[in-house]
């Protein structure tokens, strides 16, 4: 699984020349908050370390770095590892794309109302087939 291997890669170069036990910083955002918690705690149970998860919005994980804490592992929106990458905040070419999410709406259509500019481009098919659902 790629997530898997970005997590394993990550902890291999953190903690590969150490003996003992070590602790993984991730701070994650959004919707990867779940699937990377779940990755980084199985990774660290797997191989003797402990994972603290922190997950928030993206504005409050680029603060918290920006304050000086720091991580091992941040995964935030692309505005975001932007403004980290500008700022240093994270290792120049360390930056990997592990998910892309996309959505989209469209508004829904009172055909007895005047058609909404947005849907002018709408076959007459359409809204007879909305007015009778």
């Amino acid at each position: 699984m790629k997530h898997s291997g970005i997590i394993a890669i990550v902890a291999a170069l953190l903690f590969g020349a150490s003996a003992g036990a070590a602790e993984l910083k991730v701070m994650v955002t959004g919707s990867m908050a779940s699937p990377l918690k779940e990755i980084a705690e199985s990774f660290a149970k797997r191989n003797g370390h402990t994972a603290n998860v922190i997950s928030g919005i993206t504005a409050s994980v680029t603060a918290t770095l920006q304050a000086g804490d720091t991580t091992d592992l941040v995964e935030v929106t692309s505005v975001g590892m932007d403004q980290l990458e500008k700022e240093k905040l994270i290792l120049p070419g360390s930056r990997t794309e592990i998910a892309r999410a996309l959505i989209g709406s469209r508004p829904r259509v009172d055909v007895h109302d005047e058609e909404p500019a947005c849907l002018q481009h709408a076959t007459s098919h359409e809204l007879r087939s909305r007015a009778q659902h």
